[in-house]
């Protein structure tokens, strides 16, 4: 069944899985000396991050992974 939700668009180019991936991603914490406290920031990733497949390993970026 496709993705139809955060990884809408999204297939391994070599196994045609649709997830679970590792996506590498950027967000914002709140960081004091003692430690993070919180997360302040949204969760982002670009086409150039790098994203694996789960069921196969197969790496590449996210543009590689959208179908």
């Amino acid at each position: 069944m496709p993705n139809k939700h955060i990884l809408e668009g999204f297939q391994c180019p070599k196994c045609n899985s649709e997830g679970p991936f590792q996506i590498e991603i950027t967000t914002t914490f709140l960081v004091y000396d003692s430690g993070v406290d919180e997360q302040t920031g949204d969760n982002e990733w670009s086409e150039t991050s790098r994203c694996q497949c789960e069921e196969c390993g197969q790496r590449g970026t996210v543009a590689t992974f959208r179908s």
